[in-house]
C-alpha cells in the first residue's frame, strides 16, 4: 500500500505548509479495445490525479488516437469531456507502435482536478496497452 505523506512532512517536494498530504507514486496499466472513455484511476473527493508518466502502445494497422482525458460527456463513443493528453499511433505491418514521456515529480505531465475521473479515451476498438504513473494530491 502507497506511504502518504503526514502534514508534518510536507516539506518534501518543497511543497508549502498549507499544503495537504501527497501520496506517493502510483501506478496502473491494462489492455483496453473499448471504444469511449476507460477508467484508468477513480476519483476521489478533494485530490487531484497528478499524472508524471505514461506509457501507451499498439499493434493496430491504422490510425488511432487514444486520448487521456477527464471523463466523456454523452453516450457510448461521444468524445471526451476534456482532452488531457493525445497521441497519434499507428503500428506498421507485424510491428508495434507506442509513445511514452515522464517528468520527474512533483512535477506532472497533466492532472484531472479534484474529484474527477482519469480514463483513456478510444477512437476505436483496437487494442491499446497502458500505463501510467501518478500521484495524488489535495487541492
Amino acid at each position: 500500500m502507497p506511504d502518504v505523506l503526514a502534514s508534518s512532512e510536507q516539506t518534501v517536494w518543497g511543497r508549502s505548509e498549507a499544503c495537504s498530504a501527497v501520496t506517493w507514486v502510483l501506478s496502473a496499466g491494462d489492455p483496453v479495445a473499448v471504444s469511449g472513455a476507460n477508467t484508468v484511476v477513480s476519483p476521489e473527493a478533494s485530490r487531484n490525479i497528478n499524472v508524471y508518466a505514461f506509457s501507451l502502445t499498439t499493434t493496430a494497422q491504422v490510425h488511432i488516437s487514444p486520448r487521456f482525458s477527464i471523463g466523456q460527456t454523452g453516450g457510448a463513443g461521444a468524445n471526451p469531456a476534456t482532452v488531457l493528453w493525445r497521441v497519434a499511433l499507428q503500428a506498421p505491418t507485424q510491428g508495434i507502435a507506442g509513445a511514452n514521456l515522464a517528468v520527474t515529480p512533483p512535477g506532472y505531465l497533466f492532472a484531472t482536478g479534484v474529484g474527477n475521473t482519469l480514463a483513456l479515451y478510444l477512437d476505436s476498438g483496437s487494442l491499446v496497452h497502458y500505463s501510467v504513473s501518478y500521484f495524488k494530491e489535495s487541492a
